[in-house]
């Protein structure tokens, strides 16, 4: 009977004692870390390149020309321009059909070719 008997009052006492201390510690270490207090990495800047970047070159001027026609003609036509080296920019319907009437779809085509 040398040692004595710890009662749980005491036991009790040093264990939420621990983990108060850990509690502490961790929470400095938080805010040192967070204020930036330990050593992380530094800070990264941009720099310039030292070589003269080239410039883009510049876009060839385009020559547009627009055509009006009936929708079940349309490849007709589109085949003709290309074959005089025009290329299809854009299709936009100008009149939509009116079947009461009897009238068909008409549409606008826009070419475009460099220009010359």
């Amino acid at each position: 009977m040398g040692q004595p008997v710890e009662t749980p009052v005491r036991f009790w006492q040093q264990r939420v004692r621990s983990w108060r201390m850990l509690a502490a510690a961790g929470l400095v270490v938080t805010t040192l870390a967070w204020c930036g207090g330990l050593a992380g990495a530094g800070r990264v800047e941009a720099q310039q390149s030292r070589k003269k970047r080239e410039e883009p070159p510049a876009r060839p001027r385009m020559q547009y020309e627009q055509a009006q026609i009936v929708y079940t003609r349309m490849a007709e036509m589109i085949a003709e321009w290309e074959g005089k080296g025009w290329e299809t920019f854009q299709v936009v319907p100008v009149f939509p059909a009116n079947l009461a009437s009897g009238r068909p779809m008409m549409v606008a085509i826009v070419f475009r070719r460099p220009a010359q």
